[in-house]
This record gives structure tokens, C-alpha cells and sequence, in this order.
């Protein structure tokens, strides 16, 4: 009986700090999106101001879009785990 008590304390702890992880994790990923969308505009300003592209467009350009960059990291990893789930069956 207090083995079966200390395992659902253990469990419920795991999940608290599971769900404490995953707000932290949620608030840094909105806090990079908004740094990302906040250098977009910059950049966005900046061709405005001037037509010659400058060596720091060039390192953020690959980085505009980071929402199809997730997208396809995403991809990658389901299809991994589609794999892996077939080798295991």
C-alpha cells in the first residue's frame, strides 16, 4: 500500500514537472518567434532604406520563414518515427 502511494506521488510529480517544462519550453519558443519576427521587420525597413543587399541580410535569409523551417524538421521526425515503429513491428 505505501509503495502503490509513493509510485502515484512519484507520477504525479513527473507530470508536474512535465507541464512546468512544457510551459518554459512554449514561452522560450514565442520568445525566439518574436525575436525572429521582430529582426524580419528590421530587415524589411532596412530594404526600404536601401537596395544594395548587405552580408547580414544574406546570414537571415535562410532563416525568414521559421515556421516551414519547424515544418519540415517536423516531417523528418515523424517520418523517422514511422520507421522506427515499422522495424519494431
Amino acid at each position: 500500500m505505501q509503495l502503490a502511494e509513493q509510485q502515484i506521488n512519484q507520477a504525479i510529480a513527473l507530470r508536474a514537472k512535465h507541464e512546468e517544462d512544457k510551459d518554459h519550453f512554449e514561452a522560450e519558443i514565442k520568445r525566439y518567434q518574436d525575436k525572429l519576427y521582430e529582426k524580419e521587420e528590421e530587415n524589411k525597413i532596412d530594404d526600404d532604406q536601401s537596395t544594395a543587399p548587405t552580408k547580414e541580410k544574406a546570414k537571415t535569409g535562410e532563416f525568414q520563414n521559421p515556421l516551414a523551417i519547424l515544418k519540415l524538421r517536423l516531417a523528418k521526425i515523424v517520418a523517422t518515427n514511422r520507421e522506427k515503429k515499422r522495424l519494431m513491428d
